[in-house]
């Protein structure tokens, strides 16, 4: 994969799903039922398409793991490293998180109104770009948890939805904010707001 970044580049890379895609086909069949696997190293690897429904990965290391249309669902995650990660879309469907280390990650398209618990985790210097849907119709009961979550130097990237009436001022987009994150942690975020590219 590291070869295949720098002689095609990281986009090109990180698009092809081929073989990486049957095999994580293969992967569902020989393993239906739920899987517990504690402190084991997945970091460095890619994972294209996979889904992962109902496992726990208890204090594993996934970092600097790529993750392309990949996700965890209704699944247990705590303790573990994601640090350095790259997204293409955000892999976490509610999964718990709690007291994960997200240092350096890059969160593609994360929705903060899905549920997942990231209570207790570090989201130091990581990089947060949010789903169009941020201004859609907030459920704030379903929304992701971020009590005692550290987010020193997290860029929290909020893109306009294309339609004029979404376009929030930042009095409205402050008030949305503070309804998932504490003061304390805004203040120690980066908070961009900025146009859908291209829109």
């Amino acid at each position: 994969m590291n070869l295949r970044s720098e002689k095609a580049g990281v986009g090109v890379a990180l698009s092809e799903s081929q073989p990486y895609e049957s095999m994580w086909e293969e992967y569902v069949k020989r393993f239906p039922q739920p899987v517990e696997l504690r402190q084991a190293n997945f970091s460095g690897l890619l994972f294209t398409r996979a889904k992962f429904k109902q496992h726990a990965f208890i204090g594993c290391d996934f970092s600097r793991s790529r993750w392309v249309f990949a996700s965890l669902q209704d699944s247990n995650c705590i303790s573990s490293s994601f640090t350095g990660i790259a997204t293409l879309l955000s892999p976490f469907r509610n999964t718990n998180c709690t007291s994960c280390d997200f240092t350096g990650a890059s969160i593609n398209f994360f929705e903060p109104f899905q549920v997942n618990n990231f209570e207790n985790a570090n989201f130091t210097n990581a990089k947060i770009l949010t789903a169009h849907s941020f201004f859609g119709k907030p459920n704030f009961d379903s929304r992701a948890r971020f009590d005692n979550a550290t987010m020193n130097g997290c860029t929290f990237t909020i893109q306009r939805e294309p339609a004029p009436e979404y376009n929030k001022r930042t009095g409205e987009l402050r008030s949305i904010l503070e309804r998932i994150f504490s003061r304390d942690q805004l203040s120690a975020m980066r908070i961009d707001y900025q146009a859908k590219p291209g829109g």
